[in-house]
């Protein structure tokens, strides 16, 4: 079992990385649309403190990976496919981990300018800078929301184009 990445596979640490973040990423979509379906009050609360939660790992997993991803060799890049592809692929990927990034950023701060503490599982991490600011909380709502349909695409298509080579064989990975 490989823990780094070799020319042309992915070692373990990738794989649990990358698949520890699609769960969190799962979960944090998740507790978002229940969000939706909740009035005020302490269970809307204790979802959104939830969905931080997820948030904040998910930004600190993401950035663990993009920090691997630079002190390890690119297994992409010895695939038998199009360096067109390879250039896409490569792309996507770095769409993404940019994309998650400020997400969870602009996550902070609209939870931030909405007046709320931020609490990572429990842990009070930062507690209200001031009065809450309405408008500017509404603004990155609005930018969150947007940002979130944007991963959606950038996903939808990472996961066909992987779908893709799984099926047609044209990977050198196992």
């Amino acid at each position: 079992m490989l823990i780094r990445n070799s020319e042309t596979h992915y070692g373990q640490v990738a794989r649990t990385l990358h698949w520890t973040s699609v769960t969190l990423l799962v979960l944090a979509v998740y507790t978002s649309t229940v969000l939706g379906d909740l009035e005020d009050g302490p269970e809307r609360l204790a979802v959104i403190a939830e969905h931080v939660s997820y948030g904040l790992a998910l930004l600190i997993l993401m950035l663990a990976r993009f920090y691997w991803r630079q002190v390890n060799h690119n297994p992409l890049l010895s695939y038998s496919i199009h360096n067109i592809q390879k250039r896409a692929a490569i792309s996507v990927h770095w769409f993404v981990y940019a994309a998650v990034i400020c997400q969870s950023a602009i996550g902070i701060n609209q939870l931030v300018a909405g007046g709320g503490g931020l609490t990572f599982f429990g842990w009070d991490i930062i507690h209200s800078f001031g009065p809450p600011n309405s408008a500017l909380a509404e603004r990155l709502n609005d930018v969150h929301h947007a940002l979130a349909n944007t991963i959606y695409i950038a996903l939808s298509i990472h996961i066909c184009a992987a779908l893709y080579h799984q099926v047609f064989g044209v990977l050198d990975d196992d």
